[in-house]
């Protein structure tokens, strides 16, 4: 387990200069629908919401030192992710496929911290 983990490490070094690109890719996004739709859109709002989490994840996961939570987090951002590139899709937006990393990386430090979880829970 500890070797499938170690392939994974990687992702701990380049956390913080991913997130600060996927923030300012959402941010691009978020500009884009309020400049077409307005405040009053639930695209955007739902968009909003993924980013006070984005922008939240190292503070609740730092401050409290749970995988579990940091999981958790993952998992709700990567429904929301997907469900924000679905209704960008159907609004025929270009958009759509620039937060295709934003899901893809989710997945993967997803994948690293259910491996750590398990780590913890079967090997301890």
């Amino acid at each position: 387990m500890n070797d499938v983990i170690a392939v994974f490490s990687f992702i701990d070094q380049i956390a913080t200069i991913v997130l600060i690109i996927l923030v300012l890719v959402l941010l691009v996004v978020l500009k884009n629908l309020h400049s077409d739709y307005g405040w009053e859109d639930k695209t955007l709002r739902k968009g909003t919401i993924i980013l006070v989490l984005m922008l939240a994840y190292p503070i609740y996961t730092a401050f409290l030192l749970q995988l579990e939570i940091g999981f958790a987090a993952n998992i709700l951002m990567l429904v929301l992710s997907i469900q924000l590139i679905n209704q960008l899709r159907q609004r025929v937006r270009k958009e759509y496929g620039w937060l295709w990393p934003q899901a893809v990386w989710l997945i993967l430090v997803s994948v690293y911290i259910l491996l750590m979880l398990l780590q913890d829970y079967l090997l301890h």
